[in-house]
């Protein structure tokens, strides 16, 4: 079973006064479009990381069937974030999917082809990190075999699991993906303008 995280906890200062996660992209608004791709997918169990705001971004995610958690102390860094997520994760799980909750161009397939990745790592890779790539850019999700799970939980400050990446190359499973969707995130206006012009 791998669990998906999707990381939905920030205050989205650098969009000003507005929560980017209760934006309207299509038919819903940023974090439900999000979470309906990713449930969609071949994942075993969703889970959401709820901070800033966390009652109206709850409220926007009534009626999928998923976890949600609150992490009280988001303000302090991703990591906080990341680290109540793994908390909840089942032990049973075989690993962790993070996601990063403003990235709407991600459909279910592009989330299904690095699940599809990490199920068929190679017996070389016993405890794999897929990362995907665009043009040899790396980007998000990433999925990590549930072996780091303590590793997960020492991470510290806003970088994210970046440098678990970067400490262990020998398990990374880089996995080309048929399109940019992966690199693009949504952290200001301009940006959101962006994809809703890629997304109509």
């Amino acid at each position: 079973m791998i669990a998906a995280l999707v990381l939905a906890a920030g205050s989205s200062q650098r969009m000003g006064a507005r929560n980017k996660l209760l934006l309207p992209v299509g038919d819903h608004v940023l974090i439900r479009h999000v979470v309906a791709r990713v449930h969609a997918s071949n994942v075993g169990k969703t889970l959401v990381v709820l901070g800033h705001e966390h009652h109206a971004v709850k409220m926007a995610l009534a009626g999928l069937e998923i976890e949600m958690v609150h992490n009280l102390r988001h303000a302090e860094g991703m990591a906080t974030t990341i680290q109540a997520g793994v908390r909840a994760v089942p032990t049973n799980a075989r690993a962790l999917m993070m996601v990063l909750a403003d990235m709407p161009l991600l459909e279910t397939s592009d989330y299904n082809r690095l699940i599809d990745a990490f199920e068929h790592a190679p017996a070389s890779h016993p405890a794999p990190i897929v990362v995907p790539t665009f043009e040899n850019t790396t980007g998000n999700p990433v999925i990590f075999a549930a072996a780091y799970r303590e590793a997960l939980l020492q991470l510290e400050g806003p970088r994210g699991a970046k440098a678990l990446i970067r400490q262990n190359p020998s398990a990374v499973i880089r996995v080309p993906m048929p399109s940019d969707h992966i690199l693009h995130d949504m952290d200001t206006d301009d940006a959101y303008q962006r994809l809703l012009r890629r997304l109509a």
